[in-house]
Parts: structure tokens; sequence; C-alpha cells
């Protein structure tokens, strides 16, 4: 039994190695639990600018219904700072942005949006103050992976493909100037 809690203690110093060092590069290890606060499994807290590029085609496969509202897809920007998630999407239909709180849980995270808007919404499906969407995460180096969170809404367009991070500093310099978020976006209000 000795041998067995040596060698569960000897992994656990191996994994709390690996997790530190994936943190190194600018992400913080966040020493709550998992999705009930208790499981004691150390979170990764994203932090800077993501970017990733999708189609009406990553959709469908992704699972979403096969209608085309350009509003779901295009050049996606997101930036976390803090507690703080927004992002824009642009195509030559569309134009969005939006901005919300996040909560990190172990391996998930809410994100309850604040605001959102548009300067091109053909479908005027823009996010909505209110909506709550949570995520299942991965974060492998400067790659974040989505992924439905269990019984809860995750909509297909912001997990369809993974977003890559260009900048560990939150910078707004990066948003679309179409339809850039408003500098509210922060809880400083100044932007990033």
């Amino acid at each position: 039994m000795n041998r067995v809690r040596a060698t569960a203690w000897s992994l656990i110093a191996g994994l709390t190695l690996v997790t530190a060092v994936a943190c190194s590069d600018g992400e913080k290890a966040q020493s709550a639990g998992g999705p009930d606060g208790r499981s004691g499994v150390p979170s990764v807290r994203p932090s800077g600018v993501y970017t990733v590029t999708t189609t009406h085609a990553d959709l469908v496969k992704a699972g979403s219904p096969d209608e085309d509202v350009p509003e779901n897809y295009g050049k996606w920007v997101y930036v976390f700072k803090g507690d703080r998630l927004a992002f824009t999407q642009e195509n030559k239909d569309a134009c969005t942005w939006a901005y919300g709180e996040v909560r990190f849980h172990g391996r998930y995270f809410d994100w309850e949006i604040i605001d959102g808007g548009f300067t091109k919404a053909p479908h005027n499906a823009y996010n909505k103050p209110g909506e709550l969407f949570t995520f299942g995460m991965s974060v492998y180096r400067d790659t974040l992976t989505l992924s439905k969170g269990k019984g809860a809404i995750s909509p297909e367009n912001f997990l369809s493909k993974p977003w890559h991070r260009i900048s560990g500093t939150p910078s707004d310099r990066y948003f679309s100037k179409n339809c850039p978020p408003p500098k509210q976006w922060t809880t400083s209000g100044k932007g990033a």
C-alpha cells in the first residue's frame, strides 16, 4: 500500500511540475478546484490574444445546423484580460463584437455576455446581454481548444476549431477595426 501511495504522490508531483512548466509562458495556474470547486485539479487561465478563422463548413462539421448565418464564422479575435473576454468576428457579410465576464472552474469556464453589437449582421445574430455559455477547455502551448460543457449551452461557432494565441499580453489593437468592442469591455473601462 505504501508503494502505491508513494507512486501516486510521485505522479501528482510530476503532473504539478508539468502544469507549472506549461504555465510558464504567461498563463496562470489557478489553485481553485475543478468544476465542483473541490477536485483540486488546477486550471489554466488563458490570457492574451487568440485568433481563429472559421468557415460555414467548419460549423456544420462541429454539429451546427446547416443554415448559413455569416455572423457565426469568419476571422475571430478573442482577448482575455483578467475576468473579461471580448471578441470581434468578421467576414465579408458580417462584423460583430461582444464582451463578458468569465469564471474559471478547473477545466471549464463560464462566459456571461455583458454586451454585444455589430456593424453588419444580416440575420441579427449577435450576442446579447445575459447569454451564458459554458465550455470545457484544454491548453497546450499557445493553442486553446474548447469543448461542450456538460448540460450547458456551448455554441459551435466558438468551439469548431482551436484558438491560437498570438500575444500573451491583452491588447485591443488586434480587434477588427470595422466593429471593435467599446473600451469599457475591461473592468477598468479603458480597454486592454
